[in-house]
């Protein structure tokens, strides 16, 4: 029983913290101004339509279309869930593979894509006992969203005119969502994180006391 309040109390207070800070960091960020891809100066978020790089693999495994790819191996670790890792040799600049350009008809803004992202689509292509060979991909023409420092490159460079320079500061890259909508969904987060606190806390305390009073009597 304790055992099992302390596994409540402590997702509990895990799960709120974690939507009280995207919450936090979303309310942040609603007021970084939209922006062409031409007239961006300063911090802005910019949209478009995805679009491959020039070089960029347009055939993934299963000779499907898309503007950038990749096998990810995940594997059913039992009570540890997935855990999961890319397939093949990684090359030194990540960037050679990883990019893609934001097209907005101002302008083609390079990208370089981030290692999770819950906008690619998912196919399991093969599964091997506990562990799947899953492609991740994006299609032509998906709308996406970025916040950055957009640059204008000096001449193009593999079909970009400009170049996203993340900010270390920024928890935001890439998404198939807009601040604006993302805006939408503070109230209930806080909510939400709010109520998994006080619901954890009490819970948490009660399984420590379980767990650890009797050796204080």
């Amino acid at each position: 029983m304790s055992i099992l309040l302390l596994i409540v109390g402590f997702g509990a207070l895990i799960v709120g913290g974690v939507l009280l800070r995207i919450a936090r960091l979303t309310t942040l960020y609603a007021g970084i101004p939209s922006s062409t891809i031409a007239s961006a100066k300063g911090l802005v978020q910019i949209s478009g339509v995805a679009r491959a790089a020039e070089g960029a693999r347009t055939r993934d495994p299963e000779g499907a279309p898309c503007i950038w790819y990749r096998v990810v191996r995940v594997h059913q670790d039992g009570d540890r869930g997935e855990r999961e890792a890319i397939e093949g040799e990684l090359p030194v600049d990540p960037a050679v593979l990883d990019t893609i350009l934001l097209d907005d008809g101002t302008g083609r803004c390079a990208m370089v894509l981030g290692k999770h992202a819950n906008f690619f689509e998912r196919k399991v292509w093969k599964t091997e006992g506990p562990t799947q060979l899953e492609i991740q991909r994006i299609s032509d023409g998906m709308k996406l969203y970025a916040i950055g420092r957009v640059e204008r490159l000096a001449r193009p460079e593999r079909g970009a005119t400009h170049r996203i320079a993340w900010d270390r500061s920024l928890h935001v890259a890439c998404s198939n969502r807009s601040l604006e909508t993302m805006a939408k969904d503070v109230p209930w987060m806080k909510q939400w994180g709010l109520g998994l606190w006080v619901v954890g806390a009490p819970v948490l305390v009660y399984g420590l006391w379980l767990s650890f009073g009797p050796m204080f009597r």
